[in-house]
C-alpha cells in the first residue's frame, strides 16, 4: 500500500462525502477525467475496485480525515405505508393437503 498524494488525498475526501467526480472537478477546477484518474490511482494503491472502497482503506489507514461527525444525519427512511400498500403485500402460501403444485393460485 502507498501513500496518496496530496491531490489523491483531496479527491478521496471528496468522494468521502458523497461528491461526483463531476462535482470535484467543478470545484478542483481541472477534468473529470483528471479527478478519475487520481481516484483510479487510490484504487490501485489500496488494491481495491471501486471509489467506496477506496475512501473506506483511506479513512483506515488515516490518509484523509473523517468527517462524518461534521456531516448532517441522515434522515430516518421508515416512512408509514397506507393500509391499501400492506394489504396487496398479503402473499398466499400453499397448503400441502388443499393445494397441489401448479394449480392456480387463489
Amino acid at each position: 500500500m502507498g501513500i496518496l498524494t496530496p491531490r489523491e488525498k483531496t479527491c478521496m475526501s471528496w468522494v468521502a462525502v458523497g461528491k461526483t467526480s463531476r462535482e470535484i472537478a467543478a470545484m478542483l477546477k481541472i477534468s473529470a477525467r483528471t479527478v478519475d484518474y487520481h481516484i483510479n490511482n487510490a484504487c490501485s494503491k489500496f488494491s481495491v475496485n471501486n471509489r467506496h472502497s477506496a475512501v473506506t482503506m483511506a479513512l483506515k489507514y488515516k490518509q484523509i480525515p473523517d468527517i462524518s461527525h461534521l456531516l448532517p444525519p441522515l434522515k430516518p427512511i421508515n416512512k408509514k405505508r397506507k393500509k391499501s400498500e400492506q394489504s396487496s403485500e398479503n402473499h398466499h402460501t400453499l397448503d400441502p393437503v388443499r393445494d397441489k403444485p401448479g394449480s392456480p393460485v387463489k
